[in-house]
């Protein structure tokens, strides 16, 4: 569902580029010292726009190297990474591990089945044990989850307050994270099998699931964060959807487009949508205080995610 939140590398400065190949170069490692191959496998040009989101605004302290890698074993690259590379790194491997577990049951495939045991074995592999947790959210984005046992003073819990503030855990809360994202693709994948047509309610949930990504603790900057994330998910699920839908309508998969997409307005639609998604989420983000590198990020906001849709749009010129 990845390969959508990328740069427009023509648009940036050659400085800016290394600046974010180098993020995700320290993604990369990251993901290999704390998951191994298996995580490392799950890299994406997607996340590394959360690791340069995060490090813009909190400032944290870097460490700013250069490493040979499999890869690369002849030049050394450029590597940047801090406290949130780590925690993006996390965020990744979780999310990839119940990619893995709704492909096995949807399709029985013993390949994702083995990869999710493989995925366990990492830093936080027993975090992803016996995971359950129940969830709710406003039209707005806002987060309500909690877990089953859940009491008002469950410093664990997710919950929102009467100007519906997002509160999460002052820590990372990787459990009360892990049994939420579970709970939210449980209530997707139950969607999607009863052919849901209503686009924003099956992108409302992978939006729910990227907000709680998005956020990594309780502070000033969770509802902005928050929002950002919940927009853009909305907009990587509704962009997958259109992006896949002729193949996923041959295959017999399901697609929330599967019964307009031959509508002749339906790319004017689709793309209607997808601007609101991102005037939203580009909305969230100029109200946060991120300054370094914020050019790369306006890059990617306000051009990069365009270019899949463009893509598409193109080839389906070609096709007529």
């Amino acid at each position: 569902m990845f390969g959508y939140v990328v740069v427009n590398k023509p648009e940036l400065k050659f400085r800016e580029f290394d600046v974010y190949r180098a993020y995700y170069c320290g993604l990369c490692h990251s993901l290999s010292k704390r998951h191994g191959l298996s995580g490392q496998l799950t890299l994406s040009y997607d996340m590394t726009f959360l690791v340069i989101l995060l490090s813009s605004l909190y400032e944290p302290e870097h460490n700013v190297t250069s490493k040979r890698c499999v890869v690369h074993p002849l030049r050394r690259q450029n590597i940047i990474s801090s406290e949130f590379t780590d925690y993006v790194a996390d965020m990744n491997v979780i999310l990839s591990y119940f990619k893995c577990l709704d492909d096995w049951h949807d399709d029985r495939s013993v390949l994702k089945l083995a990869y999710s045991k493989l995925l366990k074995k990492g830093s936080i592999g027993k975090n992803l044990n016996n995971v359950h947790a129940t969830s709710d959210s406003t039209d707005d984005g806002s987060v309500a989850a909690t877990q089953p046992n859940s009491d008002s003073n469950n410093q664990n819990s997710y919950f929102t307050d009467d100007s519906g503030h997002l509160h999460i855990s002052p820590d990372y809360s990787y459990k009360n994270k892990i049994e939420a994202i579970s709970s939210l693709l449980d209530e997707l994948g139950t969607r999607e099998k009863m052919n849901e047509t209503n686009v924003d309610v099956v992108a409302g949930l992978f939006g729910k699931i990227m907000q709680i990504l998005f956020v990594p603790f309780d502070d000033i900057y969770a509802k902005g964060l928050g929002r950002m994330g919940f927009y853009l998910g909305k907009f990587i699920y509704i962009m997958d959807a259109f992006d896949d839908v002729e193949e996923d309508v041959k295959k017999g998969r399901y697609n929330v487009f599967s019964n307009c997409y031959t509508d002749p307005d339906f790319e004017t639609h689709v793309k209607d949508m997808l601007t609101m998604m991102m005037a939203e989420c580009s909305d969230a983000f100029e109200m946060l205080p991120a300054v370094d590198n914020a050019d790369i990020l306006r890059n990617i906001l306000y051009s990069g995610v365009w270019n899949s849709y463009e893509r598409r749009v193109s080839k389906n010129l070609e096709n007529k």
